[in-house]
């Protein structure tokens, strides 16, 4: 399955306007996607090392047209449903800053992976 979406980049879009307390969760789509995700993940630890990981994210993200960022926010959402901040700050962890962890999750609603509850 591959996600199309016309145009992931929003370098010049406004930034969205959220409420403190909506959530956000996976579509069926986002579903798919992240189970793509995590089989990939799961099949680069085969092999020892931080870079069979970026590697096996890059080439997810490129299977569907997105970043590796996408992978990472998908899969923190596989859970549970989720505020913008938590998921923030849940992918600080991952070397992205809280910035670009909001313009991800913006392309990732644009994309219909995700929604708000």
């Amino acid at each position: 399955m591959t996600v199309r979406a016309d145009d992931l980049t929003r370098a010049e879009a406004p930034r969205r306007e959220r409420s403190r307390g909506e959530r956000f969760t996976l579509t069926e789509l986002g579903v798919a996607c992240v189970r793509d995700y995590l089989d990939t993940v799961v099949a680069s630890r085969a092999t020892a090392g931080r870079a069979s990981f970026e590697e096996a994210c890059a080439a997810w993200a490129a299977r569907h047209l997105l970043r590796p960022i996408h992978g990472q926010l998908l899969s923190e959402l596989w859970g549970e449903p989720m505020t913008a901040r938590v998921l923030s700050q849940k992918v600080d962890g991952y070397g992205a800053t809280i910035a670009e962890a909001r313009t991800a999750l913006d392309e990732l609603l644009d994309a219909k992976l995700v929604s708000t509850t």
